[in-house]
């Protein structure tokens, strides 16, 4: 259920819609963050990057080019 979910609020992501965007923000705003630290190991870097991915997301319309389900963006194993 939570794929159809996911596929939902990508939909209603690509058509701009603000509240799908905090849905994808506060679901995914933690795990890029640990991922980042785990990449960047600075915690302020980390977090200014991620921050910086959701304003470009936003502002530049990134998420129309979305086509595909946000949580397979994650299905990675750390080492």
């Amino acid at each position: 259920m939570e794929i159809l979910n996911d596929a939902y609020i990508i939909e209603q992501l690509k058509l701009g819609n603000k509240e799908a965007f905090e849905a994808v923000f506060k679901k995914y705003y933690k795990l890029l963050n640990v991922s980042a630290f785990y990449i960047l190991r600075d915690e302020m870097e980390a977090e200014d990057t991620v921050q910086g991915f959701f304003v470009d997301l936003w502002e530049r319309q990134l998420y129309t080019n979305i086509n595909l389900v946000i949580k397979s963006l994650f299905n990675y194993s750390n080492p």
